[in-house]
């Protein structure tokens, strides 16, 4: 008929639930044997995870019978772990570890025909983080904050493959990072600057529909983890290394299934749960 849909919003939150282990290796020459017999007489500093609520929303346009633009709002990638600094162990690697993203996705599809719809977006994405950990001496901490923002792209194909099924296929672009920032202890505060790639994701999706209000939905996805290998702090004024953390991050699948169940012409109700696999392993 030609009609142009309204808007339709998709907003949701996401809980997430984190049990964290970190290793550790002594490989700072600065710390003396001190403060390594220090460093062996502390504990698990407790459980660094906790719950976490990760919003996101995401809206739609028809601008034309077989044309739509959209925009996603997320935060794909992020990290909070914080352990009891009065009995951890580790705390001259690590006591604070956070990395908040988010991504602004806007989009374009075109429906090819009942069949095939292509779409293309951009995405425009900031990180911020922040790591601390204690230090030998008076100085107590430090705290080392950074962030920046960066492009990368997204590219999706969908297959209507009966009124009551649909396949779909996307993929989202690495995204190139250069975080500055400061290093910071109670005396000094140092310019600096460190090199992150984020990884690319593909995703293999399916849905169906069950009934007049009930959908069904799942997906496989594959993160190229492996971008991520090293966290090489770098000093601004003189590019001299001042710091290191290993990663070693290896790719992983993720599988998910949900529903939604459409309480009224304009709302819908989704749940769903996942597996993601750890791109850590015992020996990191």
């Amino acid at each position: 008929s030609g009609r142009q849909d309204p808007l339709h919003p998709s907003p949701g939150v996401y809980r997430v639930w984190s049990r964290s282990r970190y290793t550790f290796a002594i490989n700072n020459p600065s710390i003396t044997w001190e403060y390594m017999v220090r460093f062996a007489t502390g504990g698990n500093g407790g459980n660094a995870g906790s719950w976490a609520a990760v919003p996101n929303a995401y809206f739609s346009w028809q601008v034309a019978p077989e044309w739509f633009v959209g925009l996603g709002i997320s935060s794909p990638f992020g990290l909070k772990t914080e352990y009891d600094s009065n009995n951890w162990i580790g705390s001259y690697q690590a006591i604070k570890s956070k990395i908040t993203t988010i991504n602004y996705n806007p989009s374009l599809a075109w429906k090819v025909n009942d069949k095939v719809s292509l779409g293309l977006g951009i995405s425009y994405q900031t990180i911020d983080a922040e790591m601390t950990s204690a230090v030998p001496g008076p100085l107590s901490s430090s705290q080392l904050k950074g962030d920046d923002s960066s492009w990368g792209w997204n590219a999706g194909a969908l297959f209507t493959l009966s009124p009551a099924m649909r396949v779909g296929i996307s993929y989202r672009s690495a995204v190139d990072y250069t975080l500055e920032g400061n290093a910071n202890t109670v005396l000094t505060s140092t310019p600096v600057k460190a090199d992150v790639k984020l990884p690319d994701t593909a995703i293999l999706s399916v849905w169906q529909q069950v009934s007049d209000r009930w959908e069904a939905m799942g997906d496989l996805s594959y993160t190229n983890w492996s971008t991520l290998q090293n966290l090489n702090v770098l000093s601004s004024n003189t590019g001299v290394q001042i710091g290191s953390e290993h990663f070693g991050y290896k790719d992983a699948w993720r599988i998910a299934w949900g529903a939604a169940y459409k309480a009224t012409d304009a709302w819908k109700v989704k749940f769903g749960i996942a597996y993601d696999k750890t791109p850590t392993s015992n020996s990191d």
